[in-house]
């Protein structure tokens, strides 16, 4: 019984980690990690005492049922994902997404890892892809998004001499508006009419950007604190048949988990003071970090209330999906995992922490009529699916 009151008491701590600003002390933005032990943990011993009919299965249960609106944040049922990568027209999404009345918005978000190929060799051409940006390119055609937004994107690549006009020149996808930052880390539109391309800038975008078949009004970016990191929040107000939307692009500061940090974890030779020591490295960066996203996430909230249009808000978070940071951003927004998600949505694919910390959020005028994280091997994220009613 000692056991299950710590547990439970552990649970109501993970309740509150939206409450629990890690600015005042650190080690705080380590609490949500203990979500799915403790999940495990208070279904056991609530099995436990029911098998002996003892009436002390109901503390389980209580503190289970105090957390109904925190649960959806982490899982959905059914717990699996589909993992047919070649399945992504709409009606893959949600059925409901083909059948709804009304215009549609669909919205991707995708950290692409600035072209990097981190899967294994041979991979990329088993799956049909030769690159990563080719990968790109099939989502964007057929999804056929009126919306994505891209972290640690990079216009050169040694695949493509230059990503942004070769995606340009590509028959499927032309007819596209980008917005992104160039090598002055300024916000520049880069835009195509009648297959004639028109740019402020030079052919070097970094860091965050946006696409967008609807037509760019306004857009700017904000420094979140970080130098010169490709980090940050871009923003670009877009008509899109007669509406326009707020779309923010928000990457905020990395957990910097190096492979070095992870390779005695993955040994599974947790006893090794090797292991020990880089588990404490790992969770110290984690806590650190946590107190500048939490920073971060306050200007976001400043940003998103501020908006004159209704906000699409979108991102690597680089966060739990019930922590300060991630709750405080999109405080007042529809999270479209929580609405229309399945299984865990797990977006990164790197290894730790395996978490949902690739989000889409929209104003609550607009409806969430389907979710899904596409099982892509060509970045160490996953691509995040939302498709919106307006």
């Amino acid at each position: 019984m000692g056991i299950n009151w710590a547990m439970a008491g552990g649970m109501l701590v993970v309740y509150a980690a939206p409450m629990l600003d890690p600015r005042w002390f650190p080690p705080l933005a380590l609490v949500g990690f203990g979500y799915y032990p403790l999940m495990l943990g208070l279904v056991v011993c609530g099995i436990w005492w029911a098998l002996r009919r003892n009436s002390r299965f109901f503390l389980s249960l209580m503190v289970l049922a105090m957390g109904w609106t925190v649960h959806p944040r982490f899982w959905q049922w059914p717990s699996f994902e589909e993992s047919n990568e070649k399945d992504l027209s709409l009606s893959s999404l949600e059925e409901s997404a083909n059948s709804s009345q009304g215009e549609r918005l669909v919205v991707m978000t995708y950290n692409v890892a600035n072209f990097r190929l981190t899967s294994t060799e041979g991979t990329e051409k088993e799956d049909g892809f030769e690159s990563p940006r080719d990968y790109l390119v099939y989502l964007l055609d057929s999804l056929k998004p009126d919306l994505a937004g891209f972290q640690d994107f990079v216009s050169w690549d040694p695949q493509h001499f230059d990503v942004l006009r070769q995606m340009n020149q590509d028959p499927r996808i032309r007819g596209f508006t980008f917005v992104g930052l160039n090598r002055a880390r300024r916000a520049v539109c880069f835009v195509q009419r009648n297959f004639r391309t028109v740019s402020t800038s030079p052919d070097f975008f970094s860091g965050l950007g946006l696409w967008t078949r609807g037509k760019v009004l306004d857009f700017g970016y904000h420094n979140l604190g970080e130098g010169d990191s490709p980090t940050g929040l871009l923003w670009a107000d877009i008509l899109l048949n007669n509406d326009t939307i707020r779309a923010m692009n928000v990457h905020l500061a990395s957990n910097r988990i190096s492979a070095q940090d992870l390779q005695p974890v993955r040994s599974l030779d947790l006893q090794s003071d090797t292991a020990q020591k880089s588990i404490f490295r790992i969770f110290k960066k984690i806590a650190g970090n946590a107190r500048l996203r939490a920073l971060q996430a306050e200007t976001v909230h400043k940003k998103v209330k501020a908006s004159p249009h209704r906000v699409v808000l979108m991102g690597d978070f680089n966060d739990l999906p019930h922590s300060f940071a991630v709750c405080l951003a999109g405080d007042g927004l529809r999270d479209s995992f929580v609405a229309k998600g399945r299984g865990f949505g797990h977006t990164y694919a790197g290894g730790f922490p395996s978490f949902r910390i690739d989000h889409v959020m929209a104003d609550p005028t607009l409806s969430v009529l389907g979710h899904r994280v596409l099982p892509g091997r060509h970045s160490d994220h996953h691509p995040v699916i939302a498709v919106l009613g307006r």
